[in-house]
């Protein structure tokens, strides 16, 4: 018989607003709020609210898991700093958000429930350096551009290898990739007159991939780019075998 895990990353309420069965006598992780900002010398970073909640019928047994959680965030990160496991073992910093009993009271009624138990962090991490566009020198610009995409995405593919091919991998993957192209069509690289005619950003179940796809630790992502003129678009598409 399998161990069931004590841990585990769900939302605490279905969509119809009832309990969540799978989030029962267990330690639930829900990303909250996830959006892009500055940090020092302009680097952008990736921002993450993350709620930790102990959801148990018995009291006493909430606490104690409370307890252990706050001390495991302590142990691992004494100074507000960790060592996240990717490819290129990113910083994190991590804060703990103390909360008021009225911010923790309209914060579980935006989630569709009552308050329980709970410890919410903020983990900020500085996106990684990308590669200038001058991958080509002797090509056309909208062919520099397009090396470098492919250059870049496929970097960002690299720091998931070790990540499940779930949902919550798929939406950081798309975040990262959506920053980055952003960035281009601000700058004039990708043509369109708002984002997304310039850009689409692809990847998940019945998207990009199969339900064997998934069994097999296959990742695929698609983008469309507008490259050259409005509404020329460029198909291009990455896969990566996941490690077990």
């Amino acid at each position: 018989m399998c161990k069931e895990d004590l841990v585990i990353l769900a939302t605490l309420a279905e969509a119809d607003g009832s309990l969540s069965v799978a989030a029962q006598n267990k330690v639930v992780l829900q990303l909250v709020n996830m959006r892009y900002g500055q940090e020092e010398g302009n680097d952008i970073a990736l921002i993450a609210k993350l709620l930790v909640t102990i959801n148990f019928l018995e009291h006493s047994v909430s606490i104690n898991h409370l307890t252990k959680v706050a001390d495991y965030f302590r142990f691992i990160s004494p100074q507000g700093n960790i060592k996240y496991l990717t490819a290129d073992s990113a910083e994190v910093k991590i804060v703990n958000l103390a909360k008021t009993q009225a911010e923790w009271a309209a914060l579980f009624q935006s989630l569709g429930t009552t308050y329980k138990p709970s410890l919410a962090y903020q983990l900020t991490t500085v996106l990684p350096k990308f590669a200038p566009l001058s991958v080509n020198l002797n090509g056309e610009p909208f062919v520099l551009v397009k090396d470098a995409i492919k250059s870049n995405v496929d970097f960002l593919f690299q720091q998931f290898i070790f990540a499940p091919n779930t949902y919550s991998t798929w939406l950081n993957m798309e975040y990262l990739v959506d920053i980055y192209l952003y960035g281009l069509w601000e700058a004039g690289d990708l043509k369109g007159e708002t984002a997304a005619d310039a850009y689409r950003v692809q990847i998940g179940l019945g998207k990009t991939m199969t339900a064997e796809d998934i069994l097999n630790k296959t990742s695929r992502l698609a983008l469309t780019v507008c490259l050259d003129e409005p509404n020329d678009f460029t198909q291009l598409t990455f896969s990566r075998q996941l490690a077990d």
